[in-house]
């Protein structure tokens, strides 16, 4: 992915918007970034895990930096819809990841020392939101 980038952002008109790097987001992520983007990547990993991405995330965020998830947000009760569901059961039985409701998400931030500030949804059919958090 690193290797492609550059060649795509420079399609895009974006290149000198953007710093491409490899990494592990399980040690460090790249420092001082006025915002970050997570997009379907925590609903991969544990409650365990997935905290570790983010506090790693945090550790390398200025305050007031912005912190966005692209991931699912399962409704609290389920409202006829079962596609959110399926993808829960994805997650579990696949790498062991779960979706997360939005009471379930804002307790994972926040024990990584995030605010949430607001969720937009993005896809009400495929219940995709973005979840927008700032450090304090």
């Amino acid at each position: 992915m690193v290797a492609a980038a550059p060649a795509v952002l420079e399609a895009a008109g974006v290149a000198d918007r953007v710093v491409v790097s490899a990494g592990d987001f399980f040690r460090e992520v790249p420092l001082g970034g006025n915002a970050y983007l997570l997009s379907a990547v925590l609903h991969d990993w544990s409650d365990s895990d997935a905290r570790r991405i983010l506090e790693c995330c945090r550790r390398a965020m200025p305050p007031g930096s912005t912190l966005a998830l692209y991931e699912r947000v399962l409704p609290e009760h389920a409202a006829g819809n079962w596609d959110p569901y399926f993808s829960d059961l994805n997650m579990l039985q696949g790498p062991g990841g779960r979706e997360r409701t939005a009471h379930e998400w804002r307790t994972l931030l926040e024990d990584a020392d995030f605010t949430v500030q607001r969720t937009i949804t993005a896809s009400p059919e495929a219940a995709m939101s973005i979840i927008e958090s700032i450090c304090d």
